[in-house]
């Protein structure tokens, strides 16, 4: 599918403009009837958008709104783009290119002139791509190359290339992984977004352990040299010197406070990489669930912030008493199972709009923020719930004739 970046000028009338991911015109239109729903429409008929490009330095809430829906990453300026700045950058860019398709008013103007600034962002990486995948002749990998590293600036080309590599090697390609999920469940739990963001956190986890090391060794060498120190002048202190000597002495429990805290942070994220790698590796045969506490407002925005819950996910909350009515309504479209581990009265129940498991019924694994269990009890023990409740439904219409 072709690559596309995407210029907007939002308003009354909305201007758009759609590039190639190498730079060439594709489109370019303006209506007072486009809104959201439309522009998207017509834009994923012409290829998959990676990048939304705008003119100003606040994104404007319709811009942010269409690359989230679209799945692209926004880039806009520092500063907002002048009208003389966006007519050379139109002027040049044509002269260079010499593109046969001009905008017909000013709202397409200024929605090229945010296509081509988004482009310009993105030329030398663009360049490195095409280097990279020649020089180690990746040439079939590099559209997804280029989608991975536009879209996620914590990895670089090589990391790309080698999760590539890697979910082959594990037969993760997306093909096999929609296919084995709908076989399944009928539901895509984990698409290639969340696989990249457990990817990201992996790689975040193993930068941070590295400067811990560090951060120890120079804490180490700090104690080494002030213990120096101390034999030194131990035999001539005054009573000024003793108190630099317990100044120092009190530094020195503090360091090694701070040096046991590191060492239990190092061993906290060994632990937890070690958990990510697992769960990465056993997709095709478990199931995995995005950890909340419980179902309040507040709980469900600072989550998903971090997780992305998006439709067929499975949740696993700890307190389902807690709830507010906005979360339910958010998560109402989006996820349909709920595991559970406190438990909680029929009222409740029956107020939830999910398929409700109680997590004591499942064998899970857990991370801090993710949990899995084996794919075939998580699917007998829905089930069963089924089953029982056909049962039950059954014996009220036998018993009350309802």
């Amino acid at each position: 599918m072709r690559q596309l970046i995407v210029g907007v000028d939002p308003g009354t009338t909305l201007g758009y403009a759609v590039l190639d991911i190498d730079g060439r015109i594709i489109k370019l239109g303006s209506s007072k009837l486009l809104n959201l729903s439309s522009l998207i429409t017509e834009i994923i008929k012409l290829g998959k958008p990676l990048i939304v490009g705008c003119d100003k330095h606040l994104v404007p809430d319709f811009v942010g709104k269409f690359s989230t829906k679209i799945g692209a990453r926004v880039i806009n300026p520092e500063e907002d783009l002048h009208v003389v700045e966006k007519k050379e950058v139109i002027h040049y860019y044509l002269a260079d290119t010499k593109q046969s398709i001009l905008p017909g008013n000013l709202h397409e103007a200024d929605a090229l002139a945010a296509a081509i600034f988004a482009f310009k962002r993105i030329r030398t990486v663009l360049d490195k791509i095409t280097k990279f995948v020649a020089e180690n002749k990746k040439q079939e990998h590099k559209q997804r190359i280029t989608e991975i590293v536009l879209l996620n600036e914590t990895l670089n080309i090589k990391e790309a290339s080698e999760m590539i590599l890697r979910a082959e090697k594990n037969n993760l390609k997306r093909e096999e992984d929609l296919l084995a999920m709908k076989y399944a469940d009928k539901k895509k739990h984990f698409n290639e977004q969340d696989y990249l963001k457990l990817y990201s956190k992996l790689k975040a986890s193993e930068k941070e352990i590295s400067l811990l090391r560090n951060q120890n060794a120079n804490l180490q060498n700090l104690l080494k040299n002030s213990a120096n120190v101390k034999v030194k002048k131990i035999r001539v202190l005054d009573r000024n010197s003793q108190d630099k000597l317990q100044f120092k002495e009190n530094r020195i429990q503090q360091f090694q406070q701070l040096l046991h805290l590191k060492s239990q942070q190092v061993d906290i994220f060994k632990k937890e990489i070690s958990l990510l790698n697992m769960f990465l590796t056993s997709l095709k045969e478990n199931i995995l669930m995005k950890k909340l506490n419980t179902l309040s407002y507040n709980e469900y925005s600072v989550k998903n912030a971090l997780l992305n819950i998006s439709a067929g996910d499975v949740l696993l909350v700890n307190d389902l008493s807690i709830f507010s009515a906005q979360t339910l309504k958010e998560l109402e479209d989006k996820v349909s199972v709920i595991v559970y581990r406190k438990n909680i009265t029929n009222k409740i129940k029956q107020a939830m709009p999910f398929i409700l498991l109680p997590a004591e019924k499942l064998n899970l694994q857990e991370s801090k923020d993710f949990a899995v269990c084996s794919r075939e009890q998580f699917n007998h023990a829905k089930n069963n719930l089924n089953i029982l409740a056909e049962i039950v439904e059954q014996y009220k219409k036998d018993r009350y004739g309802m």
